[in-house]
């Protein structure tokens, strides 16, 4: 008996997983547990010898450039032989993420020549950093300089300006949600451009794509929910219809339009 290949092959839909436990024992009940223990799954961020994460204490500009740096999976060359900034020793663990952002222009010092490295780092300044990474910065300056990043931020709803303080310091947990917001847009906005209601869940992103089966071009629907992350293990469903059918019949027998 011959078995003849499918003519078709259609809906493609994957869901996001919630984390169902905390990464360290100060964090299960704070609005920050999913982004953290998502970065720290991925090794990108650790906390405390205790235990603990510590989510409402404070970052400083150095620990937080290092954790954009390896979220975004940057690799980190040799650090130079000499200082960026008079105030960051060669010696010093974050000599050679600071001299990298500074060559991938994601920071700048203080008009004195220093860095403070070991200054706490604003919500804006931490959101400038992250834009200025994923090269989805605001091109227009402002004045003040943060207007651009905090209007291009609130209307991609990367973060809500009445969320934060213009001179607070950013928390490591607040931060952790940041660096997932700011990778999730850029993913987004970069793999797909329709947008459909997919599984009737408003947000959905959509896209068709086609594929080469036996010499012949077949089309497809990709369908991922907004709250997907990279990064985060999903699930998978398929639906494949026969040659009677078509895209549209599936998308509308599985609710996507």
């Amino acid at each position: 008996m011959k078995v003849r290949t499918l003519t078709a092959f259609l809906v493609i839909l994957s869901f996001s997983v919630e984390s169902t436990f905390a990464a360290f024992s100060d964090t299960s009940l704070s609005f920050y547990r999913d982004a953290v223990t998502t970065l720290s799954a991925e090794g990108v961020i650790s906390g405390f010898g205790d235990g603990t994460f510590g989510p409402e204490k404070s970052i400083t500009r150095a620990e937080i450039l290092k954790v954009f740096l390896k979220a975004k999976g940057t690799p980190l060359p040799e650090a130079p032989k000499t200082r960026c900034f008079r105030d960051v020793a060669t010696t010093l663990w974050y000599h050679a993420y600071i001299c990298e952002g500074v060559r991938l222009g994601i920071v700048k010092g203080f008009e004195n020549g220093t860095f403070g490295p070991d200054t706490s780092v604003t919500t804006l300044e931490a959101l400038a950093m992250g834009l200025r990474l994923y090269g989805i910065a605001p091109v227009t300056p402002s004045s003040p300089w943060y207007l651009a990043y905090q209007n291009f931020a609130d209307t991609n709803d990367i973060l809500d300006s009445a969320s934060y303080s213009l001179v607070t310091p950013i928390s490591r947990g607040k931060a952790s949600e940041l660096i997932l917001k700011i990778r999730e847009f850029t993913i987004k906005s970069s793999l797909l451009t329709n947008v459909s209601r997919g599984c009737k869940n408003p947000g959905t992103l959509a896209s068709t794509n086609t594929v080469q089966v036996a010499g012949k071009d077949r089309s497809y629907i990709l369908s991922i929910p907004a709250r997907y992350t990279s990064g985060k293990a999903v699930g998978l469903v398929v639906a494949i219809h026969g040659r009677t059918n078509s895209n549209a019949m599936v998308q509308g027998y599985m609710g996507l339009e």
